[in-house]
């Protein structure tokens, strides 16, 4: 499941302050149409989908619109590099078993020179190598934010309780945290997700929580390389919901 961007800004924030990441934020939201993983290791990347429509691509070739990484400066926030075309990992396959891969197939043989001189130009083995080290690091970021907030999620108790209820059984003074918003309850469609924001904000703890499962679906598009097009999906919408609360 991929993290919503609000948290993992606030998992950046927490490493690098509030001022880089209002930067990054910045810098994400004029160069991005959707974001996928930000992270820090010595600096500090983001990898996500810019505006632009793919192309077709096929193995041995780049897309170089598909997929944008910046690595950014942790110290200010500014960009010190933008690498395109690192959606999947390059093309690996060995001669011994490409040459035949390509040259096996009516539609492959046409293909055949771009994936030699693919293989063959040093080049091409420089972007295919630093393609493929972008793409575990992007890999390696997203496990950690998972982690992270696995481990931040466990210092946050859950109620089904009102406020006052909780209040009166636990026989402590309890404080209701401001969510920014006209509402005062906290929705993700995660409960750790849910519990994350709720520490952002300054609380550890949750009441009034619910769940439930939306009835209607959201369809959403992603590029299909095997079809060379974009393709539609759906998924049935979860939603977790709970007033953050401090208790003293």
């Amino acid at each position: 499941m991929t993290i919503p961007t609000d948290i993992q800004l606030g998992l950046l924030e927490r490493k690098v302050g509030s001022i880089v990441t209002q930067r990054v934020r910045d810098n994400c939201n004029k160069r991005y149409k959707g974001l996928h993983v930000i992270g820090k290791h010595k600096q500090i990347s983001c990898f996500g989908w810019p505006p632009i429509e793919p192309k077709f691509w096929f193995s041995g070739m780049e897309n170089e619109d598909q997929y944008l990484h910046l690595l950014i400066d942790p110290n200010n926030g500014e960009i010190i590099e933008e690498n395109f075309g690192i959606e999947n990992e390059g093309s690996n396959m060995p001669l011994l078993y490409g040459i035949p891969f390509y040259a096996l197939s009516i539609i492959g043989i046409t293909f055949l020179p771009f994936y030699i001189y693919d293989q063959l130009s040093p080049s091409r083995c420089i972007a295919r190598k630093k393609r493929n080290t972008l793409y575990d690091l992007r890999e390696l970021l997203g496990t950690e934010n998972h982690n992270e907030i696995k481990e931040l999620a466990k210092s946050v108790e859950v109620y089904s309780d009102s406020a006052e209820e909780l209040s009166n059984r636990l026989c402590k003074p309890i404080k209701i945290i401001e969510t920014g918003t006209t509402e005062h309850f906290l929705k993700a469609d995660n409960l750790d997700f849910l519990k994350v924001r709720t520490i952002f904000l300054g609380g550890n703890a949750i009441t009034k929580y619910s769940y439930y499962n939306t009835l209607e679906r959201n369809d959403y598009q992603y590029w299909n390389p095997n079809l060379g097009c974009r393709t539609t999906n759906s998924h049935i919408t979860h939603m977790h919901m709970g007033i953050p609360i401090k208790i003293d």
